[in-house]
Order: C-alpha cells, then sequence, then structure tokens
C-alpha cells in the first residue's frame, strides 16, 4: 500500500512495522469511499478491545466531496492512500527512527 501526500501527490512507502500493519487494517474502510486519511489518534480507544485491536489508536477520515472520486479511483486502482500533510509528516518520522536490530 502506498500513502500519497494529499497537497503535493509525493509517494512513500511506509515500513512494515505492528504499528503500519494496525494503520494499513485500519485504512481498508475509508479509501474505499473516496476519504482522505487526516489524522491518527493515539489512544483515540483505550478500552480493552480498542487496546487489544489497534493498540488504542485510532483513525479520522475526511471526505471532500471534489476528491471523493479521485481518492477512490487512486485505492480502487493502486491500493493508494491519500493522507493529509499531518499524516506524512508522521510518515515521514517514522522512516528517520533508526530500526532495532
Amino acid at each position: 500500500m502506498r500513502l500519497i501526500h494529499a497537497e503535493s501527490r509525493s509517494v512513500c512507502a511506509p515500513q512494515t512495522t505492528p504499528i503500519t500493519e494496525i494503520l494499513v487494517n485500519s485504512l481498508i474502510t475509508g479509501p474505499t469511499n473516496g476519504a482522505r486519511l487526516e489524522r491518527i489518534n493515539w489512544m483515540g480507544d483505550p478500552s480493552p478491545k480498542g487496546l487489544a485491536q489497534s493498540f488504542g489508536i485510532m483513525v479520522n477520515y475526511l471526505y471532500d466531496l471534489d476528491d471523493i472520486e479521485k481518492n477512490h479511483e487512486a485505492f480502487a486502482e493502486n491500493r493508494t492512500v491519500v493522507v493529509s500533510s499531518a499524516v506524512q509528516r508522521l510518515v515521514r518520522a517514522v522512516e528517520l527512527v533508526p530500526s532495532a536490530g
């Protein structure tokens, strides 16, 4: 899966980590209907179920009527998820963290 910066449309490939896997799983419904991944909420669901399913992480989507069809097509054709600049900064920060090993 690729993440695209919503403003510049630059592509990055996130590292595969447990957190990335959680985010990928949580992304499945939003991108298929044209939403943009707007925000990642650490401890958005601190309930026992939320912690077990996603370490408490939740995401918010933005439905911009002008971009819904384009975003849907990007996901349907290329599995590309359009993200906000804030999410793109988080992805870049993760890429800068040295791997343990």
